[in-house]
């Protein structure tokens, strides 16, 4: 807090000899150092000196030097000597220096507290308001800004963000009297950054624009180019493309012309996420390779970023060789810095290349790596993800110890990212509320006191007794009134106290679960992989909920592709639980053995292995159907297995649906630990089609009588859309059933999976 808006406040002399001799002698010795020794040069001076102002001086220089523990030991002195001083001292000159030093004092203590007490502590906050008195006495219009600038930071940290933000545009409003532009480019584009935290898109980019114009009064062209990425990175978050890609464009046209080689590298990095977001691979390649060279050599960190985010490119095409050298060349580049969290991120990098590739092993002894460096860093997020991969890697391998070790450690930093943080703020505005009540319940019982005092004196002024008495009436009816409005005012405190709690309980729910909809959606196959080898299919995907109890699942093992559509008891996630589960087994399942009837009876012993079902009554009876397709790419064999789910072919040309049944069992559950599922094995032709699904969109209620859809009906359906690409057939039955709900609440997950010869 010492160091002022533009420059230090500035001191006055001191007029008496004995204080320039003391001053004189202090500075020579060189005793405005940090030394202890220094500091009890200080403190004598003080004992010695008769004169206040040079004891005012000497106070404000141990604030100078001393550790911050020891402010309040010098500043409160000083506090008391500058107030005995202003009480007898009425020059102006004089007045102004004295009042500089207590908002010095001030300064110190405030920097005591939040070092001390928490940066948001309520104590920093008085201390800021009384120096802000000083500062509007004194007219000094920088230091009144900044400690404005302050207040507004105390409010952040009390999680206060509309006190932090009203705060802010007074002095973005006094930074424009002063004529101070570059102070007020830099504040708006915080305040932007503030409303785009918070969702208030329209304010974040109404600000940002603001400080780019101050930016091109200023004709600073460094501040407009870092304007224009921040406006391009606004759009992007929201997903307005054309507009993204316009201010990155504007930002690499004007760093071009200064030959600002960093700034324009800074938006290529910004226009490939934008491109990679939009899964648009080969241009982020392009814009990540032009970004590379520019910093490659310059700075290890960001060439560690760009060689990752390539990685992160040929990952997704599934060209796990490139993006293991990008990735390794990335670690390379940090290898001798002090980089923890970059190379704990590129070794969790590497874990999920080999992990896709299937190569648990070794995808585990990244995992474990990047672990290890993640903890030694104290990066929470990191941790928390690593813990869940490595978790999940220990399941698959089988180390379920292990795995259930790593899994408690991810739920506890789990929580502790998202709960710590929303519990603090909460508890700081409640404390924030009580101090609000409290004042307005002194203030109420001081207004109440005066209406008294006023009514006794209109009594005393009556002379009649009926005029008494109908002031004692409107004096109770007056109390009734205020103790109903005390209470009601009351009851309403409690109850915005617990609707934020109950707000801020959901959204902390729906975030994890939202997380958990990433963590399921990463397990899923990807589309790309099942177009590229069925470029005849369709997957229609839609859960109830933001998680789902549906799952689909891909596999290829030669000429022989293996697709399954699974339902999981129950949706939402109690049905994302099951699907995970679901889906690692099936991952074992097809490992051990490439036939669809064994496929469903090793599936179904595994899961009730895991979760441990039993005849006894309180196991769990939660379990699956599905039906499972092998297809031999050659010959166009199909063999098919179902548990509960049938198998429909569309021959070319006909119209009728040739229905296979499923075995009548569940996977899991009551099923029987030997249960055998049968096998079916159908000759396809070229222009056939066949259809598996969970039984969500029959089920669907809707339409005029808002009644399932049926079997019956979905079938028909089907076979009306039969001369349509299956593309197509997919947009057909997704419009079909939105038009169906019409509004009307979807009942269950959704899956339909549709092949096409």
């Amino acid at each position: 807090m010492r160091v002022q808006f533009h420059s230090q406040v500035s001191r006055p002399s001191i007029s008496r000899f004995a204080g320039l001799l003391a001053f004189g002698l202090l500075y020579a010795s060189g005793v405005m150092g940090q030394s202890a020794h220094k500091i009890d040069s200080l403190v004598a001076l003080i004992k010695i000196q008769k004169a206040d102002t040079i004891q005012l001086r000497l106070y404000s220089a141990l604030c100078d030097v001393c550790d911050i523990k020891d402010n309040l030991k010098y500043a409160e002195p000083l506090v008391k000597l500058a107030d005995s001083l202003l009480s007898v001292n009425n020059y102006k000159s004089a007045r102004k220096s004295i009042l500089e030093q207590k908002a010095n004092a001030f300064s110190c203590i405030v920097e005591y507290y939040q070092k001390y007490e928490g940066g948001g502590t309520p104590k920093a906050l008085i201390y800021h308001e009384k120096m802000l008195l000083i500062y509007k006495e004194i007219n000094d219009s920088k230091d009144f800004a900044k400690t404005i600038y302050d207040i507004g930071f105390d409010y952040a940290r009390q999680g206060n963000v509309m006190k932090q933000l009203e705060y802010y545009q007074q002095n973005i409003e006094l930074l424009s009297k002063m004529n101070y532009k570059k102070g007020m480019q830099l504040l708006l584009s915080q305040v932007a950054s503030i409303y785009m935290d918070y969702g208030d898109t329209t304010q974040a980019v109404e600000k940002m624009q603001m400080s780019l114009s101050v930016a091109n009064e200023l004709k600073d062209t460094s501040l407009i180019g870092n304007n224009l990425i921040n406006i391009g990175i606004l759009y992007s978050r929201i997903h307005d493309t054309a507009n993204a890609l316009d201010y990155f464009k504007k930002a690499i046209i004007l760093f071009e012309k200064k030959n600002n080689e960093k700034g324009v590298g800074i938006a290529y990095f910004y226009i490939g996420q934008l491109y990679f977001q939009q899964k648009n691979f080969a241009k982020a390649l392009e814009y990540f390779q032009k970004y590379l060279p520019i910093v490659k050599g310059h700075n290890n960190y960001m060439t560690s970023r760009a060689l990752r985010a390539i990685c992160q490119v040929y990952e997704n095409q599934a060209n796990y060789n490139e993006a293991i050298r990008y990735c390794n060349d990335a670690l390379n580049s940090i290898k001798n810095g002090d980089y923890d969290i970059e190379t704990s991120r590129g070794l969790s990098q590497l874990g999920l290349i080999y992990w896709d590739k299937k190569q648990y092993k070794t995808a585990k002894e990244y995992m474990q790596q990047s672990l290890s460096l993640a903890i030694k860093s104290g990066e929470l997020a990191s941790i928390m993800l690593d813990e869940k991969s490595c978790a999940q890697l220990d399941s698959i391998l089988g180390d379920y110890k292990s795995a259930y070790a790593h899994y408690q450690q991810y739920v506890i930093y789990s929580e502790k990212l998202n709960k710590d943080g929303i519990h603090k703020a909460l508890a700081k505005e409640n404390l924030r509320n009580d101090y609000e009540k409290k004042k307005a319940i002194d203030k109420a019982e001081q207004e109440k006191k005066e209406v008294i005092v006023q009514e006794e004196k209109q009594r005393q002024k009556t002379i009649t007794y009926f005029t008494i008495a109908g002031l004692m009436l409107v004096l109770l009816f007056a109390t009734f009134i205020s103790k109903a409005y005390v209470q009601k005012r009351k009851a309403n405190f409690l109850l915005e106290d617990k609707n934020k709690i109950i707000e801020e309980k959901n959204k902390d729910i729906t975030s994890s679960i939202t997380y958990a909809k990433r963590i399921q959606h990463a397990r899923l196959p990807k589309r790309n992989e099942i177009t590229s080898a069925l470029p005849q299919s369709f997957i229609l995907f839609k859960p109830k909920d933001i998680v789902s109890g549906d799952f689909y699942f891909f596999h290829t093992n030669g000429n022989s592709v293996l697709i399954a559509a699974a339902d999981c008891t129950g949706h939402g996630v109690p049905g994302a639980f099951m699907s995970i589960i679901g889906s690692e087994k099936l991952s074992l399942a097809v490992e051990q053995s490439t036939d669809t009837s064994h496929i469903l009876n090793y599936l179904n012993k595994e899961l009730k292995n895991s979760l441990h079902q039993s005849e006894d009554k309180e196991s769990t009876r939660d379990g699956m159907d599905i039906a499972i397709c092998s297809i031999d790419m050659k010959s166009h064999i199909v063999r098919y297995a179902g548990a509960n789910r049938p198998f429909w072919l569309i021959r070319k040309g006909k119209s009728e649906i040739e229905e296979i049944k499923a075995t009548k069992k569940a996977i899991g559950g009551f099923t029987e630990d030997d249960q055998h599922f049968d096998s079916h094995e159908i000759e396809l032709e070229q222009g056939d089609t066949f259809y598996i699904f969970s039984d969500g969109y029959a089920d669907t209620f809707g339409g005029p009588n808002q009644k399932k859809l049926t079997t019956k009906n979905f079938k028909q359906l089907l076979i009306a859309i039969q001369d349509k690409t299956m593309p197509q057939q997919e947009q057909c039955l997704d419009d079909h059933i939105e038009k169906w709900k019409a509004g009307v609440e979807q009942v269950d997950d959704i899956l339909v999976i549709g092949v096409r010869i």
